[in-house]
């Protein structure tokens, strides 16, 4: 799987305004952007109906929608992250197992976390 390229305001918006992630280096911020895509698009892949809630396109970038978080993507790089908190307006889950094949096949480091708090399979976001 291909890292997507980041550019740095996207890297600011993403470390400034999603949680615990104000230490995180330009790289593991490229490779979990890169995670949430996969994840969006394997959900649209699997439920086709999503595609419109998920991912809007444009004559010139791509917006995926992850949860609250919406990546805006140009020619291979993020180029905007931007967080509504508490927006969304439906909910989506995560599977727990797919998060961690592709965090662990990435190498994000810190992705066992993410489940570690809660009792089920899923991760609402």
């Amino acid at each position: 799987m291909k890292i997507l390229k980041l550019s740095k305001k996207a890297y600011k918006q993403y470390t400034t305004t999603v949680k615990g992630n104000e230490d995180t280096d330009m790289d593991q911020v490229a490779r979990k952007l890169t995670r949430n895509i996969q994840i969006v698009k394997e959900k649209v892949e699997r439920h086709k109906w999503m595609k419109e809630k998920l991912i809007h396109e444009s004559m010139f970038w791509t917006t995926y929608c992850y949860g609250d978080l919406h990546i805006k993507v140009w020619n291979g790089k993020v180029i905007r992250v931007k967080n509504f908190q508490g927006d969304n307006e439906f909910e989506f889950f995560v599977p727990k197992r797919r998060y961690e094949q592709i965090s662990k096949q990435l190498r994000i480091e810190g992705y066992e976390k993410k489940f570690s708090r809660k009792k089920n399979n899923r991760k609402f976001v």
